[in-house]
C-alpha cells in the first residue's frame, strides 16, 4: 500500500482572493503522489463523438403579443383622501410561486425582472402602468403591487389574471396607506457591548421585507413600515459573527401608524473565517464541491447535535477555480472540513482551532480519486434483477467511531443486466445493499474493504423474494389486574422488511392473533380508550405474547398567549420525569411512556392528553414564542382539569 497523500494544509492568514490563483497552490503536488494515484489522475477521458443539433419538438401555446394595463388608486388609510406622488410598482410573477403571506422577492429587486413598470399617482391618487406580457396563450399569472412614499408605510397587494385571446389584460387595485411606522435598535458583540457596523437588520411584515444597515455605532432604524405584526432578523450569515445565547430573530407588533418601536436589540458572538481552495491533483482547482464545518466527533454524534441545534450546518459550495469562504465560525473549538463532490472520493481536512487573535485560516484541500466497485445483483435463484436501488454506506461500528478519515455514502442502480457500479470510495469498511420493490430488505449489508484507489470486483448481492410465510403472532392483552381487555386495537409492523401492516381487535378475553407472516422483525402497538398506549418491540412469532396494559389520567387544559392572538397551530409536549413505580431520572425517562406530543388548532387553545400516573412536566410551543413549561402529578384514572400554559413573545424563535 503506497504511504497516503496529504489530505490539507492549514495556514493561519486572512483571505486574499488575488495573491496567489488556484494553478499555484500546489505545482509540486503531482510530483509527489505515490504511483497508484499518479496513474489514475493521466488517464485520459475518452473522446465523445459530436452530437449533431436537430430540431427541438414543443408542445408549448405560441407565444402572443398581449400587454397588462394595471391601474388603481392610492388613499390616506384614515382620511380617505386621494395621496398624490405615490410610487406605485408592478411585477409580474408566473402563478403558484406568490401567496397571499409570501411575496417571491422584495419590491427593490423586481426592477430587474423581465415583466415590470411603474409610475406616480397623479393629484387624484390615480396611476396607470403598461406591462408587456411573455406568457403563453391562456396562462395564469399574478401581478404583485407595492406603493411608497415618503412619510408612509409601504402597502403590497396582489392581484391574479389569465391571457386571453385579446390584445391587452387589465387588473385594478386600491391601496390605503398609513403614516409611517418605524423600528429601531442596536446589533452589538455579546459581553462587551460594542456596536457593529455594517450588518444588515430585515423586517418582515405587511408591506414585504425591509432591510437596513447599521451605522458605526451599531445602531440601525428601519422605516416606511405600515402597523401589523414583523418578523426582525439580523443577516448574520457570511459574517464574522454568529448567534450568542438567543437567534437574532424577534417578533414586534406596530399598533398604530406612525409608531415608532425602540429598544429592539440584537447581540452577536465573534466568530472567524475559513478559507482556501479544493483542489485536484494535478493542482487546478474543483469547482462545485462542498465544504462542511464539522468536528472529530462521531458521525452519529454530530448528526445528533445537528438535530438539537437550530443553526444549520455551515457550508459553503466552491467556486469555479475552487475558492471556497466559510464565515461565522465558532470561536476557541477545535475543527475539521469534510469536503465532497461527485467526482472525487470525499476528504477530511486537519483539525484546527480559531481564536480572537487568530481568527482566519487558510485550508486547502487535496481531493483524489477513490476505490470502484462492481458486481451484480441477484435473486435467491440466482437471476439477475435489474433497476434495484444499490446503496454503498459505511459499516455501522464506523459510524460510532471518531472522525479521523473520511467516509462516504454512494449509491447507484443495476442495470438491465443487473450489473452495477458504484465509484469514488475512500479507504475504509463499508457494506452494500440492494433494494427493491418486491424484495426483502437486508438488515446488514456485503461488507467490503475500499482502500481508495483499488477497483473492488466480483460483488454478489442477493435480493429475497417478499412472498408470504406460514407464521404466526398471537396473545392476549390485560389490564393492571390481570383480567383480558377486549375492544383493544392491535397493530403490527413489520421492521426493517418491505412494508407491512395490519390490524386487528382483542376478543374474547383480551385474545388477537396475526396469520400468514414470514420470517423478520416485527413491532406492536396496543391502544385503548382510558389506558395508555404500549409498544412492543422485537415480538416473537410462534409464541404468545402477553401485553398488559396501564389505566391512564386525562389531562385537559388550555394555551394562552400573554398578549396578542394564539397561533393557528401549537404543540403540547409532555415529559416524564418519575412514575408511580419509583422510577425518576434515567430509569424514568427511558421507559416506552416517558413523552408524549400532539398538535393542535383549537381557536380556545384547548388541548386534551392521556398520561400514566407519575410526574410530568408539560410544554406548549408555537413558533415565534417562548415555550411555556409546568408541572402536573397525575394518578391512574384520574381527569386533570385547568392546566393553563401560557406562550410569551419574550425570547421566542
Amino acid at each position: 500500500k503506497p504511504p497516503p497523500p496529504p489530505r490539507s494544509s492549514v495556514r493561519y492568514e486572512a483571505p486574499s482572493r488575488a495573491t496567489q490563483p488556484a494553478e499555484q497552490v500546489a505545482d509540486n503536488l503531482a510530483e509527489s503522489l505515490p504511483a497508484p494515484l499518479m496513474r489514475q489522475t493521466e488517464q485520459a477521458s475518452p473522446e465523445r463523438p459530436p452530437v449533431e443539433a436537430g430540431p427541438v419538438a414543443t408542445e408549448e401555446a405560441p407565444l402572443q403579443e398581449v400587454t397588462l394595463k394595471v391601474s388603481g388608486t392610492v388613499l390616506s388609510a384614515s382620511s380617505r383622501q386621494p395621496l398624490a406622488d405615490i410610487t406605485v410598482a408592478a411585477a409580474v410573477f408566473p402563478a403558484g410561486i406568490v401567496s397571499r403571506e409570501n411575496f417571491p422577492d422584495t419590491p427593490q429587486n423586481w426592477k430587474s425582472r423581465e415583466m415590470y413598470g411603474e409610475g406616480t399617482t397623479d393629484a387624484d391618487g390615480r396611476v396607470s402602468i403598461t406591462i408587456p406580457l411573455v406568457l403563453s396563450g391562456r396562462e395564469t399569472g399574478i401581478c404583485a403591487i407595492a406603493a411608497s412614499g415618503k412619510g408612509f408605510g409601504r402597502v403590497l397587494t396582489q392581484k391574479s389574471f389569465s391571457v386571453s385571446d385579446s390584445a391587452e389584460v387589465e387588473v385594478t387595485f386600491e391601496l390605503a396607506m398609513e403614516g409611517a411606522a418605524a423600528i429601531e435598535g442596536t446589533v452589538t458583540v455579546e459581553g462587551t457591548g460594542e456596536g457593529i457596523p455594517e450588518i444588515v437588520v430585515s423586517a418582515q411584515g405587511p408591506g414585504g421585507t425591509v432591510k437596513t444597515a447599521t451605522d458605526q455605532n451599531g445602531t440601525y432604524r428601519i422605516t416606511d413600515l405600515a402597523s401589523g405584526e414583523y418578523s426582525v432578523a439580523v443577516e448574520f450569515r457570511e459574517t464574522e459573527f454568529r448567534p450568542g445565547k438567543e437567534l437574532p430573530f424577534k417578533k414586534i407588533k406596530i399598533s398604530r401608524e406612525g409608531e415608532t418601536v425602540r429598544n429592539v436589540d440584537f447581540s452577536l458572538e465573534r466568530a472567524g473565517i475559513v478559507w482556501g481552495y479544493v483542489l485536484s491533483p494535478e493542482g487546478s482547482g474543483v469547482s462545485r464541491a462542498n465544504v462542511m464545518l464539522c468536528t472529530s466527533d462521531s458521525p452519529f454524534s454530530q448528526m445528533l447535535t445537528a438535530m438539537a441545534s437550530p443553526e444549520s450546518v455551515l457550508n459553503a459550495f466552491t467556486q469555479d477555480d475552487g475558492y471556497y469562504e466559510l464565515r461565522g465560525v465558532p470561536l476557541n473549538r477545535e475543527w475539521r472540513l469534510y469536503a465532497t463532490s461527485p467526482s472525487h472520493s470525499p476528504q477530511l481536512a486537519d483539525p484546527f482551532v480559531l481564536t480572537a487573535k487568530a481568527d482566519a485560516v487558510r485550508i486547502d484541500i487535496y481531493l483524489f480519486s477513490g476505490s470502484v466497485i462492481r458486481g451484480i445483483v441477484v435473486d435467491s435463484s440466482g437471476q439477475r434483477v435489474p433497476d434495484a436501488d444499490v446503496i454503498c454506506a459505511p459499516a455501522y461500528g464506523r459510524l460510532f467511531q471518531a472522525n479521523e478519515a473520511p467516509i462516504a455514502f454512494r449509491d447507484g442502480r443495476s442495470d438491465a443486466q443487473g450489473t452495477f457500479t458504484i465509484t469514488e470510495i475512500p479507504p475504509g469498511e463499508y457494506q452494500l445493499l440492494a433494494v427493491k420493490e418486491g424484495y426483502r430488505r437486508a438488515l446488514r449489508g456485503v461488507p467490503v474493504y475500499s482502500d481508495g484507489y483499488s477497483e473492488i470486483a466480483g460483488v454478489r448481492l442477493e435480493l429475497e423474494s417478499a412472498e408470504q410465510g406460514d407464521h404466526q403472532i398471537f396473545g392476549v392483552v390485560l389490564d393492571d389486574r390481570g383480567q383480558g381487555l377486549d375492544g383493544a386495537q392491535v397493530r403490527l409492523v413489520a421492521v426493517g422488511d418491505q412494508p407491512l401492516e395490519k390490524i386487528t381487535t382483542t376478543g374474547g378475553g383480551g385474545r388477537f392473533q396475526f396469520d400468514s407472516l414470514a420470517p423478520g422483525y416485527y413491532m406492536l402497538t396496543v391502544t385503548m380508550d382510558g389506558f395508555s398506549p404500549v409498544t412492543v418491540r422485537r415480538v416473537r412469532l410462534d409464541q404468545e405474547t402477553r401485553v398488559a396494559m396501564r389505566r391512564s389520567a386525562t389531562v385537559r387544559g388550555v394555551v394562552r398567549v400573554r398578549s396578542g392572538e394564539l397561533p393557528a397551530t401549537y404543540t403540547v409536549r409532555a415529559y416524564l420525569i418519575g412514575d408511580d413505580q419509583g422510577r425518576s431520572g434515567i430509569p424514568a425517562v427511558m421507559s416506552d411512556q416517558a413523552s408524549n406530543e400532539a398538535v393542535f388548532s383549537d381557536p380556545s387553545g384547548a388541548f386534551q392528553m392521556q398520561l400514566n400516573a407519575g410526574l410530568w412536566r408539560l410544554e406548549a410551543v408555537a413558533e415565534g414564542y417562548a415555550p411555556a413549561r409546568v408541572e402536573i402529578t397525575v394518578q391512574a384514572g384520574q381527569i386533570l382539569d385547568g392546566v393553563e400554559l401560557v406562550l410569551n413573545e419574550s425570547g421566542g424563535v
